[in-house]
């Protein structure tokens, strides 16, 4: 697709990022990076080319098409159409990004029409995507359906969701902790957490690969993780994990990270992994680290098992990985109990997200 201004090609995936054809990916790389320095004003946010190219490499788990804007040979804005693995679910994601300098020529609707016909190519019923909201002095707020939480209703992503028929789903809040935490804070919790949860579990840690031992629990830990999770209105179907997904993550991550650092309690009686948390580490250490998934089965909730697992894989960070600025985790804004959780911990409001969806 091309005008005067401007065109959108099919984002080639390089095998190298050496070879010739790595150009629209590289500018790819910084355009994505450009965007987030400007939304957060720092670039702990940025990933470098190494860190993202196993992702777009590694098409088994939930195939992604990309696509990429040009302008005068420049690279100017990404978009993107994931669905997942073997098709089992109509629903997918689509991603829209443009450099601030770029904005209002129509490149952000151009991108999508792009995303949107290869989603449609694929099957897809209903489209989804996070569109980070930054804070407008004095501008109307648009409040989730949930009743928790708002975002300003002149943010440019919200504006732009609207306008291509996306509706406001969920809006999630963005924390961040800073590092190291505060040590009594941690211990206070930790004491709290392993009295709650009493003798019935233990907890089992890793970093990096999964062990056989875990393979099976960790694939049903996952399975539900999408079902779990509150999800407002949005579509959600199961996407079941097994042995293999989870040894392909496991190697993409270790590709460009230190990889994950996860814990899980174990439900003594039965001997099963009941719950998970896990952080993936950069391996820049000026860039922060994530907290990623965080569940506990339903049927073992109520035992403080999600401020455990959180608590004791921070004190396994620190140990393991001193001198990284922060944990960044986000979680909807109905999920009151996990927020409290992470507010337990220090965790501080940073950005809100909100949740979107159009069906095709």
């Amino acid at each position: 697709m091309t005008n005067s201004d401007f065109e959108i090609v099919p984002l080639v995936v390089p095998s190298r990022l050496d070879a010739d054809d790595a150009a629209d990916f590289l500018g790819l790389v910084d355009a994505r990076n450009a965007i987030w320095r400007h939304l957060i004003g720092d670039d702990s946010m940025a990933f470098s080319a190494e860190d993202l190219l196993p992702r777009w490499s590694s098409q088994g788990a939930d195939p992604i098409e990309g696509f990429v804007a040009r302008v005068g040979g420049k690279v100017v804005g990404r978009s993107y159409a994931s669905r997942p693995r073997d098709d089992v679910a109509p629903e997918g994601t689509v991603l829209v990004e443009v450099h601030p300098d770029f904005r209002r020529r129509g490149i952000g609707t151009a991108l999508l029409e792009a995303a949107l016909e290869a989603s449609r190519r694929t099957g897809r019923r209903s489209l989804q995507n996070d569109f980070p909201s930054t804070a407008i002095p004095g501008a109307p707020t648009l409040a989730a359906p949930t009743g928790f939480g708002s975002i300003d209703r002149g943010d440019p992503g919200a504006e732009f969701a609207i306008t291509h028929g996306f509706v406001l789903e969920q809006v999630a809040r963005m924390s961040r902790l800073a590092l190291p935490p505060d040590a009594d804070v941690l211990r206070s919790a930790l004491a709290d957490a392993r009295a709650s949860a009493g003798g019935d579990y233990d907890l089992v840690w890793w970093l990096g690969e999964t062990p056989d031992a875990w393979l099976a629990d960790l694939a049903n830990l996952r399975t539900r993780m999408k079902t779990d999770a509150p999800s407002a209105g949005l579509d959600v179907t199961e996407d079941p994990w097994d042995a293999d997904r989870i040894r392909a993550q496991d190697r993409m991550r270790a590709s460009s990270w230190h990889g994950a650092l996860t814990v899980a309690a174990r439900h003594i009686a039965t001997g099963r992994l009941v719950a998970f948390s896990e952080l993936t580490v950069p391996e820049d250490q000026a860039k922060v680290v994530a907290q990623n998934d965080t569940l506990v089965l339903a049927e073992h909730r109520g035992n403080a098992l999600g401020l455990l697992m959180k608590a004791a894989n921070l004190e396994l960070l620190i140990e393991h990985f001193p001198g990284y600025p922060h944990v960044v985790t986000s979680n909807a804004e109905e999920n009151v109990h996990m927020l409290a959780i992470n507010e337990r911990l220090g965790f501080v409001p940073w950005l809100y997200e909100g949740a979107w969806q159009r069906r095709l």
